[in-house]
């Protein structure tokens, strides 16, 4: 059996990074919560009641950032803490992830990336 190791390191390496993104999110929720003086664990559970995507959705917001590939900036700062220092790269890692995780809600948190990303950029414009 032939295996190409490339495609398995790089599908590795993607999953790493998406789930270090989603680690960061999980971090700023609780972060968050401590701020607003609630319970991490109401933030989660309003989290959580959060529908997952469909598949018309994620095809919407790729198509958007196809589109836009040209136009994206290699940095970008959400908001104050939330710097992406490589944009492009982290699309891409999201989108692949987006693709077969887009009704899973464990990622619903990662794939929201992708549109609070496209509103910023919006906005800047």
């Amino acid at each position: 059996m032939n295996v190409n190791h490339k495609n398995t390191r790089l599908f590795q390496s993607t999953f790493q990074y998406c789930l270090q993104i989603y680690n960061l999110y999980a971090k700023l929720v609780i972060f968050a919560a401590e701020k607003k003086k609630t319970t991490s664990h109401s933030v989660t559970m309003a989290y959580n009641n959060k529908e997952t995507y469909t598949r018309e959705q994620i095809e919407e917001i790729k198509a958007w950032y196809d589109a836009h590939q040209a136009e994206l900036p290699k940095e970008i700062e959400l908001c104050q803490g939330e710097v992406c220092k490589d944009l492009p790269k982290m699309v891409g890692a999201v989108l692949a992830t987006a693709e077969e995780q887009f009704n899973n809600p464990t990622f619903k948190r990662l794939l929201q990336y992708l549109f609070d990303v496209r509103q910023k950029i919006e906005g800047q414009a």
